[in-house]
């Protein structure tokens, strides 16, 4: 319940406490008696409250001064006429809440279907952008994510090389996007994905400088997975490949004193 509403109901109380300080007065009362005087006082407030509200232009004080002087029955009347005329401000109030309540959950059922819709209008687009991207050359692909690996999106890169790898493996950027994912999944702590892509790589062509980076690539995730033994079986193949560039020759030689290899 609002805060309007509490204080309503504290004045009902209120309300309910003058009746039944009125009812239990002994008669007659008289004006000057102090308990007529504060029944006064906390009618003079109670009044304008509900003047205020109800848009009344009745002064509580004039109403006071015309009343008799023996008027403890008229002022009752009055106490009684102000509990029905919170009665049904309360009930106002209660009324314009319910509102607000249904206002709200129309507002909170309109936001969802928003949302929903904006979710759906979203998924097409990048399911209408995957499949314009699929049926690019896969050298466009392989252009595009550059691009995005040098503005940080990885993962968008990431789906481009993956394409290219399952769909391309013909094309002549397929060795390099290939070496791309092993960079990317070493990165990412996925050592099992760029050992398996360095294979693809060197399965390929085993005589390519791209190979001979992917076994070394090989050798080092194989070494972060506590595969010693597989790590330095790919460190002899690579120290013994023909046409070894002297760039790799130095790093396997220093991974293999790294792992103590035989």
């Amino acid at each position: 319940m609002s805060n309007h509403i509490k204080c309503l109901l504290t004045i009902c109380l209120l309300t309910v406490s003058l009746l039944s300080s009125a009812e239990d007065t002994p008669a007659p009362v008289e004006q000057e008696g102090s308990n007529f005087r504060r029944i006064e006082r906390d009618l003079q407030g109670l009044q304008a409250f509900v003047y205020k509200h109800l848009g009344s232009e009745e002064s509580p004080l004039d109403a006071l001064r015309e009343m008799p002087k023996d008027a403890a029955s008229l002022m009752f009347d009055k106490l009684m006429s102000f509990q029905s005329q919170i009665s049904k401000l309360v009930s106002r109030f209660e009324e314009f809440e319910a509102k607000l309540n249904q206002l709200e959950k129309e507002a909170l059922a309109d936001k969802k279907l928003l949302e929903d819709r904006l979710k759906q209008l979203e998924d097409h687009h990048k399911s209408a952008q995957n499949q314009a991207e699929t049926t690019l050359p896969p050298e466009q692909l392989y252009e595009k994510a550059q691009i995005l690996l040098k503005e940080g999106k990885k993962e968008e890169a990431e789906k481009l090389l993956t394409t290219i790898h399952n769909n391309h493996p013909e094309s002549s950027v397929f060795k390099q996007a290939t070496l791309d994912l092993v960079i990317l999944m070493d990165n990412e702590g996925k050592f099992p994905e760029a050992a398996a892509f360095a294979m693809d790589i060197y399965k390929k062509d085993p005589q390519s400088a791209e190979a001979q980076q992917a076994l070394l690539k090989m050798a080092n995730v194989l070494h972060k997975m506590n595969k010693d033994v597989e790590a330095c079986s790919v460190v002899a193949k690579l120290l013994v490949s023909p046409d070894l560039k002297p760039e790799f020759k130095t790093l396997a030689e220093a991974l293999k004193v790294e792992i103590k290899c035989a």
